[in-house]
C-alpha cells in the first residue's frame, strides 16, 4: 500500500536482494493491491510466470493467489456471529450483499450496529461510500464528542497528507490537553479505543488511521472542499496528490454524487476541460467519469450530461467519450441505466465516442438475447439503424477515412 515513489522503491529494493541472496532458503511472499499488482512492471519481472492455480488472478502475468471475496458458506458463518446481521442481508440490493462478501465492510457494518441505539435502514445502500458515511455519521459525527474527533482526525489526516505518509509521528498531532479542555483528551483516547486511530511502530512513535480505507475516506470528508475552485487548489498544491489521494478523490465524488448531484456536476465542469493542467486533467477524465460510470442507477441521474450533449457542447462529447470508455474498461454489466442512455446518445452521434458506443450497444444486446428481453433488444436495434445511417451519410458527405 505504499503510495509514495520512494517507499515503493525501497521495498522493491528489499524484495529483490531477499529474492537474489536468499532463494535457495526462502520463500518470498509480497501481499499489494491488485491494481498495483497489474501494474508494476518490477514485481511481474521478479516473480516470474505465472501457475495455474484456481485463486489466480489472469490479469496478473506473474505466480499469485488472489484472496476471494467471502463464499456463502463464510457469510453464513458471520450471520452466527453479529445479530440481525441476516435480516439485513437479506433485505439488502445485490450491490449491498457484493459489498458484505469483503471483511472489511462487514466490520464497517458490525460497528455501526453496535453504536447505533434506533434501527438502521440499511436497502438503499448500494455503494461503499454509502456505507461509509454511514461508518462515519455513527462512530465519528455521532458520539457525543463528534466534534473534538472530527478536529483531531482532521489534524492528523492533514500531517499525512503534507507529509506524503500514510503514518505521522505521534507528537506532531498529539496535544495534552489542559484542565479545561478534557474532552480533546477523551477524543484522543476514543479514536485509539474505537480502532479508529491505531499505533503502527513498535515504540509509539508513529500514529496511522486503522485501515487504508478509513485514511482515503477521512481525507475525502475533512480536507476536500465541494467548491470547484478549492478542489483544483487542493489537487494541484503536491503534483503527487492525483496519484497518493486518488481513492479519496474517488470517494469524494461518489459522495457527492450520492449527497449533492448539483454540486458533483459543478465540480465536474469545472476540472473538465481540456485547457487544465495535466494533473487535474489527470483527475477529471479517470475519477469522476470512473463514478458515473460505477454508481449511476437512473436516467434521470444522468440529464446535466445529455443536456450538454443535445446543445452540442464540446465539453459534453469529450465528457461522453470518456465515460464509455470507463464502462468499457470496468467492464459494468448493469443494462439499465445504460442502454436508455445509449438510446438517447445515439440521436447525437460524434466520431469521438461511436466505436465505444456500438461495442457497448452490442454487448448488452447479447445479454438481453440471451436473458429474452424484448425491449432491450428493440432499443439495441433503434440504436444499431441510427449508427449505420449516421455512418453512411457520413461517407458521403464527410472526408474523414474513419467511416471506411
Amino acid at each position: 500500500a505504499a503510495r509514495d515513489e520512494q517507499t515503493r522503491n525501497h521495498f522493491l529494493n528489499l524484495i529483490r536482494r531477499a529474492i537474489d541472496d536468499l532463494s535457495e532458503s526462502w520463500n518470498v511472499v509480497v501481499t499489494v493491491r491488485t491494481y498495483d499488482a497489474t501494474k508494476s512492471l518490477e514485481l511481474l519481472d521478479m516473480f516470474g510466470n505465472s501457475d495455474n492455480t484456481k485463486y489466480q488472478n489472469k490479469d496478473v502475468l506473474c505466480r499469485n493467489f488472489e484472496i476471494p471475496p467471502l463464499d456463502s458458506d463464510e457469510i453464513q458463518q458471520a450471520f452466527d456471529q453479529i445479530l440481525t446481521l441476516e435480516a439485513i442481508y437479506n433485505s439488502g440490493s445485490k450491490e449491498f450483499k457484493r459489498l458484505l462478501a469483503i471483511p472489511f465492510n462487514l466490520w464497517l457494518l458490525e460497528k455501526i450496529l453496535n453504536s447505533s441505539q434506533i434501527e438502521t435502514d440499511f436497502r438503499q445502500i448500494y455503494s461503499e461510500v454509502q456505507l461509509l458515511d454511514m461508518f462515519w455519521k455513527h462512530r465519528i459525527e455521532g458520539k457525543s464528542d463528534g466534534e473534538h474527533r472530527r478536529f483531531v482526525l482532521t489534524k492528523v489526516a492533514r500531517r499525512m497528507v503534507e507529509g506524503g505518509s500514510l503514518s505521522v509521528r505521534r507528537e506532531n498531532v498529539y496535544e495534552r490537553a489542559s484542565l479545561h479542555e478534557p474532552a480533546k483528551q477523551t477524543a484522543w483516547n476514543n479514536l485509539l479505543s474505537d480502532e479508529i486511530l491505531t499505533i503502527v511502530s513498535s515504540t509509539g512513535q508513529r500514529i496511522a488511521f486503522s485501515h487504508n480505507i478509513l485514511f482515503d475516506y477521512a481525507i475525502s470528508v475533512l480536507l476536500i472542499e465541494d467548491d470547484p475552485q478549492q478542489l483544483e487548489n487542493f489537487v494541484l498544491a503536491d503534483l503527487s496528490r492525483p496519484l497518493f489521494l486518488r481513492p479519496s478523490l474517488t470517494y469524494f465524488f461518489t459522495r457527492l454524487w450520492y449527497k449533492a448531484p448539483d454540486t458533483f456536476w459543478n465540480v465536474f465542469w469545472h476540472v473538465f476541460p481540456s485547457n487544465q493542467s495535466v494533473h487535474l486533467r489527470l483527475v477529471a477524465r479517470l475519477i469522476p467519469t470512473s463514478v458515473i460510470a460505477n454508481e449511476a442507477r437512473e436516467i434521470g441521474q444522468l440529464t446535466p450530461l445529455l443536456d450538454k450533449l443535445e446543445q452540442g457542447e464540446e465539453i459534453a462529447i469529450e465528457a461522453i467519450m470518456w465515460l464509455l470508455q470507463s464502462i468499457r474498461a470496468l467492464e459494468i454489466k448493469r443494462d439499465l441505466p445504460w442502454i436508455d442512455f445509449f438510446d438517447k446518445v445515439s440521436e447525437h452521434l460524434r466520431d469521438n465516442f461511436a466505436w465505444d458506443l456500438a461495442t457497448l450497444t452490442s454487448e448488452i444486446f447479447e445479454h438481453a438475447r440471451e436473458a429474452e428481453n424484448a425491449t432491450v433488444m428493440h432499443t439495441c436495434g433503434r440504436i444499431g439503424r441510427r449508427i449505420l445511417k449516421w455512418i453512411w451519410k457520413e461517407r458521403r458527405t464527410g472526408e474523414n477515412d474513419w467511416y471506411y
